[in-house]
C-alpha cells in the first residue's frame, strides 16, 4: 500500500462543528470547550456568514443563537435545512420567553 495512502487512513476525522452566537464571549467560550474536548470549530456573529461557510464547508452541527442581528433566526433555519446534506443544528436561547416560562410553571402545578 503507498504510503500516502496509509497516512491518509490514520487521519482521524474530526467533527466540525459551527458555532453563530451576536456575543463574542460566547463563542469564545465554546470554541474553548469545543476544541478543547477535539472538535474543529468556526465561528461568526453573522447568520449570513454562517450561510457561507455552511454552503463552502461541511458541518456536523451548528450551535446558533435565537437572536440574530441580521437575519430572522427561522429564515436562517429553513435555509440551513434546504441544504443537501445539512447539518444537525442546536438553537441556544440566554433567557426563556415568558410564554415559555408560564407553560413550565403550570405543568409543574
Amino acid at each position: 500500500m503507498p504510503a500516502v495512502l496509509v497516512a491518509q487512513l490514520d487521519v482521524e476525522v474530526r467533527k466540525r462543528i459551527l458555532i453563530v452566537d451576536n456575543e463574542d464571549s460566547v463563542r469564545a467560550v465554546f470554541r474553548r470547550l469545543l476544541e478543547e474536548a477535539g472538535y474543529d470549530t468556526a465561528t461568526t456573529w453573522s447568520g449570513i456568514k454562517a450561510l457561507g461557510l455552511l454552503t463552502s464547508r461541511r458541518f456536523d452541527v451548528v450551535l446558533v443563537d435565537d437572536y440574530l442581528a441580521d437575519v430572522y433566526v427561522g429564515d436562517f433555519l429553513e435555509r440551513v435545512w434546504r441544504l443537501r446534506t445539512p447539518p444537525r443544528v442546536v438553537v441556544m436561547q440566554a433567557k426563556p420567553k415568558k410564554i415559555e416560562v408560564e407553560l413550565n410553571i403550570r405543568q409543574c402545578a
